[in-house]
C-alpha cells in the first residue's frame, strides 16, 4: 500500500495531533495550576485596568483585586450554606403548627 503525499501529510498531523493529546494527558497535573492562573489574569485583567485608570497604582489594585477575588472565592460557599441554612429555619418555624 503506497500513500500519496496528501495522506502521508495527513498522516503525519494525525499522528502529531495524538502524540500532542498524550502529552497533555500526561502533564495534565502540572500543567493544571498554570491555566488556571492563566484564567484568573484574563478575568481580573479588567478589574485591574479600571483600578489603574482612576489613578490607583497598579500594585495596589493588583494586590486588592487579588484579595477581593480569594475572599469572594472562600465567602461564597459559605454564604450560600448559610443562606440555605436560614431558608430552612424560617421554613420549619413558619409551617409549625
Amino acid at each position: 500500500m503506497t500513500l500519496n503525499a496528501a495522506q502521508r501529510r495527513g498522516l503525519a498531523w494525525a499522528a502529531l495531533a495524538l502524540a500532542a493529546a498524550l502529552l497533555l494527558w500526561l502533564l495534565a497535573p502540572v500543567l493544571t495550576p498554570f491555566i488556571v492562573a492563566a484564567v484568573l489574569a484574563y478575568a481580573l485583567h479588567p478589574a485591574i485596568e479600571a483600578l489603574a485608570a482612576r489613578r490607583v497604582p497598579r500594585i495596589i489594585a493588583v494586590m486588592a483585586v487579588e484579595v477581593l477575588a480569594i475572599a469572594a472565592l472562600f465567602l461564597t460557599p459559605r454564604l450560600v450554606a448559610l443562606r440555605r441554612a436560614s431558608g430552612a429555619y424560617l421554613a420549619s418555624r413558619l409551617y409549625q403548627g
